[in-house]
């Protein structure tokens, strides 16, 4: 008689880690991007993606402060401009339905 059992292949410790970080980090990106997508729907919240690495020698994780400043201050800009143009055009509407009126 033949033996149709699968063979289970037994991995290590180490491998199981290996894909347990692997499936935390992809669940991280997931949630991630979920609540970036999220935050973007609410009127009045600025997201940026904060830039950030792991430093082997000291353990600490760093962030990249000036690019961070740098796109704050971008979505600032296109958060005036956009509020300007808003303004102008219920300025302009006003303007002409005082028109009308006369």
């Amino acid at each position: 008689m033949k033996d149709n059992s699968k063979e289970m292949k037994i991995m290590s410790d180490k491998t199981i880690q290996t894909m347990v970080d692997g499936l935390n980090t992809k669940l991280r990106d997931i949630e991630s991007k979920h609540t970036a997508q999220t935050l973007n729907n609410l009127s009045g919240v600025i997201c940026i993606p904060v830039n950030h690495y792991q430093n082997t020698e000291d353990g600490f994780e760093h962030i990249d402060f000036d690019t961070l400043e740098a796109e704050f201050q971008q979505k600032m800009k296109e958060l005036e401009v956009d509020q300007e143009m808003r303004y102008d055009a219920w300025s302009d509407k006003q303007k002409d339905y005082s028109n009308d009126s006369r």
